[in-house]
């Protein structure tokens, strides 16, 4: 049960983090809508989160037995994939410039728009459904019942402690994300990242 939870929590956590540019949306919105339309915003990303690991806890047992004879190779590609990821997220911050973000009239203007808008492009997103799928490939996680639940909520509940402090960040905010912002978020998702592709390739999700 501890080891579910755990990495729910990861894998949660890592999600969130991983799509800097919703985090950095719920800033914005933060700043520029108000407080209830960015936690809408947040939770809709979380929920979305939350469903890919759902699908993640349904696939996991299943793949796991269907997989076996190729499991070390399947693991080293969850690594790979998260790798090339990991590059992407480096890229992004070396890109940071003095753009301030998104435009106002982009933001969501409303709690139920915002959460609607928000799900829909985290499980949509293609960063976030590659980060999933090697999730599957790479650990394959076999939890059934309790153990299921527990994973997809401590996925939901990282998920949505960062999307939140993202808006409490931002509500103190008047003209938007700083520069400094952006990079602080491109560096812990960069972290984030490097702890998950060891958590793969070291095999933890078995312990």
């Amino acid at each position: 049960m501890l080891n579910a939870l755990t990495a729910g929590l990861l894998i949660g956590l890592s999600a969130a983090a991983l799509a800097g540019g919703a985090a950095l949306l719920v800033l914005e919105t933060a700043a520029l809508r108000g407080w209830l339309v960015a936690l809408a915003a947040g939770a809709g990303i979380a929920s979305g989160d939350a469903a890919w690991s759902a699908v993640v806890a349904a696939a996991g047992s299943p793949l796991g037995r269907l997989l076996a004879p190729g499991a070390v190779v399947l693991q080293w590609t969850g690594v790979v994939v998260v790798l090339a990821l990991w590059v992407l997220a480096v890229r992004a911050l070396l890109r940071i410039d003095a753009v301030s973000g998104p435009p106002d009239a982009g933001l969501p203007t409303s709690p139920r728009r915002a959460y609607l808008e928000c799900a829909a492009f985290t499980a949509a997103d293609t960063v976030t459904v590659l980060f999933f799928l090697s999730v599957i490939v790479g650990a394959a996680p076999s939890y059934r019942g309790l153990e299921a639940t527990v994973f997809v909520g401590g996925a939901f509940l990282a998920s949505l402690s960062w999307q939140w402090g993202a808006a409490a960040i931002g509500r103190r905010r008047r003209r938007g994300v700083s520069v400094r912002t952006r990079r602080i978020v491109h560096l812990i998702d960069i972290v984030l990242l490097t702890v998950f592709m060891a958590y793969i390739g070291l095999g933890m999700y078995q312990t």
